[in-house]
């Protein structure tokens, strides 16, 4: 997994890619909003193993990504 850290004047985001889905929840910091970014077919097949998060869905293939 690799973790980028994206700030600005108000606040620093974390990002987390490549993480196994089982493991999401261990990354996760409580009591904070958190937005998972996944496509449209990996949202198909598992998103009810989700962690409980607002989630955004993009399309698939390398053009979108």
């Amino acid at each position: 997994m690799q973790t980028f850290c994206v700030e600005n004047v108000q606040k620093q985001s974390l990002i987390h890619v490549g993480e196994s889905l089982d493991n999401v929840r261990d990354h996760l910091p409580e009591g904070k909003r958190c937005v998972i970014l996944t496509d449209e077919t990996v949202y198909a097949l598992y998103h009810d193993r989700f962690p409980k998060a607002d989630v955004i869905t993009i399309g698939t293939g390398e053009q979108i990504k």
